[in-house]
């Protein structure tokens, strides 16, 4: 949370530096980030090192106004001289880009608010010395997605110079003393440091390049559903089989271990519980798709990740003839899933059965693009809330069932390791426990009784947050995602039990937690 690191008697409200307010405040060629303590007893969100933070979004839904965040990201840390992949970080460890659910309601300790988590005191505070600015004047109000990153990026500025006028990026004494003055505990310092690290592109940015690699990390998907869909693609792309192999193309085929270009897209969208038609025709054809660009198409630009490219392969089959656009066939389809650290597009698809499943920048192609589909209805701000929670943020792994021969009694849902984990509902805790001779292969493990004879479990936690007898709320902070127990990676086991009569833990009987998650209004 952004907050005083002193009284109001040992901050110096001048902010004496040598700049005029008409910026912009230069860089050093020469900055070096920090280095992060490496015991992760002494961070907290990144204790897990291959944890990697999400994609500043390019917009942000906020009082029904489409902010353009990653501009003002960037135009805020160029102004006052940080490094954006600093702010950026900020950002992704207060509120995760703004996509936490309480990022607007005021913690009850000290009333923080926001994408940048302002105190109320240290907002009034920044506001008043930023307004004296030449350039700068007019009331800065914390309920503004604008100010409130434009205020981190003049915070850290200011604090940096109470260093003997040094600017954020002189020395990495005036580098901590600002970060000290956003809030001075060690752990959130050397988690910002770790953040900054991945942005930049892992290791230290110097020699002049303070830039780093691109702040959409590989994509500029928003958070939410359509983040959702992508990650899917994604995983499919990457994902191994038992044996070895990389999912392959088989045609006809709509998973779990083998697509086609159709039933990828399916799947997809499938996970945030959206059916699409089954085949390419009538997927450009159906009416819940807007159609957002006709060929002829040069490359992505106006795209939005998650969009489905309709692709004339050559082939002339009746199936393939699309209503919607007389005389073309639609053979194949694709998907639009963002740029990369260059900026160029990422393409993914179910290409052939020579080919396989692959990411590629379509480079050569986009000539063959009819049109390009966009689901209706799909927000990028994660849609409509419904009457649960989502448990974490990812998309659905290994559903309920039978697995390798044995009954898997819940959904794992992948996602980084330290991903917070929520409590769906209102409800009690009957069990919070890492003793292995009480939860098993789960490593730790949570249940909550949510009445009504329901209860919703939550295994492979790093950290737990709650114990035994505690209420909690829909959308509480309960643990972080990791991967105690027997678990091949980071990722949530969520299960949902009709309770047994006495209540007590583990007696109650499995169900499907994919169609309850739907019913309540989360889908996957």
């Amino acid at each position: 949370m952004a907050q005083n690191g002193g009284t109001a008697s040992n901050v110096d409200n001048t902010d004496d530096d040598d700049d005029d307010g008409r910026g912009p405040v230069p860089l050093n060629p020469g900055f070096k980030l920090p280095a992060w303590d490496h015991n992760p007893a002494n961070r907290e969100q990144t204790r897990d090192p291959s944890v990697t933070p999400g994609p500043v979004p390019e917009y942000y839904m906020h009082n029904g106004q489409r902010i353009p965040y990653l501009a003002t990201l960037l135009s805020a840390a160029r102004r006052w001289g940080i490094p954006w992949y600093v702010l950026a970080a900020v950002s992704w460890q207060e509120s995760k880009h703004g996509s936490h659910p309480d990022t607007w309601i005021p913690r009850p300790a000290d009333g923080s608010v926001g994408p940048m988590q302002f105190t109320p005191p240290t907002w009034e505070q920044f506001s008043n010395m930023l307004s004296q600015k030449p350039n700068e004047r007019g009331k800065r109000r914390i309920d503004r997605v604008e100010d409130q990153l434009t205020m981190a990026a003049f915070m850290l500025h200011t604090a940096a110079n109470d260093l003997r006028s040094q600017k954020f990026t002189d020395s990495p004494e005036a580098t901590m003393a600002a970060l000290n003055r956003y809030n001075y505990r060690k752990p959130w310092q050397n988690d910002i440091l770790f953040w900054a690290e991945k942005y930049a592109g892992g290791g230290a940015v110097n020699g002049g390049d303070v830039t780093g690699s691109s702040p959409v990390c590989g994509s500029d998907v928003d958070t939410g559903q359509l983040k959702t869909v992508v990650a899917f693609v994604r995983h499919q792309v990457t994902r191994l089989l038992p044996n070895g192999l990389h999912v392959p193309y088989i045609w006809g085929a709509t998973g779990p271990d083998a697509f086609d270009c159709s039933g990828l897209m399916v799947q997809a969208y499938k996970s945030i519980g959206v059916n699409i038609p089954r085949t390419t025709a009538p997927q450009a054809d159906s009416d819940m798709m807007e159609i957002v660009a006709r060929q002829p198409l040069t490359g992505a630009e106006g795209l939005r990740p998650g969009d489905l490219l309709f692709i004339d392969n050559g082939y002339r089959l009746a199936q393939d003839l699309s209503t919607r656009f007389p005389g073309r066939y639609v053979g194949h389809v694709a998907m639009f899933l963002g740029l990369d650290k260059d900026g160029q597009p990422e393409v993914g698809e179910a290409h052939s059965s020579n080919v396989g499943l692959q990411i590629t920048n379509f480079k050569t192609r986009w000539q063959t693009v009819i049109a390009v589909g966009r689901v209706k209805g799909i927000t990028t701000g994660g849609g409509a809330a419904g009457t649960w929670a989502r448990p974490t943020s990812g998309y659905a792994g290994s559903p309920f069932g039978m697995r390798d021969g044995v009954q898997h009694n819940g959904l794992d849902i992948e996602t980084g390791c330290g991903t917070p984990i929520r409590a769906v509902a209102d409800g009690t805790v009957i069990l919070s426990s890492g003793d292995v001779s009480v939860v098993g292969g789960y490593g730790q493990y949570i249940l909550i009784d949510h009445g009504g004879g329901l209860h919703t479990g939550y295994g492979h936690e790093q950290q737990r947050y709650v114990s035994e007898g505690q209420r909690v709320s829909k959308g509480q902070h309960i643990a972080d995602v990791g991967t105690e127990g027997r678990s091949s990676g980071c990722h949530l086991h969520f299960d949902v039990r009709q309770a047994a009569a006495n209540g007590t833990p583990w007696t109650g009987k499995p169900v499907d937690p994919m169609p309850v998650l739907r019913e309540h209004g989360v889908p996957y």
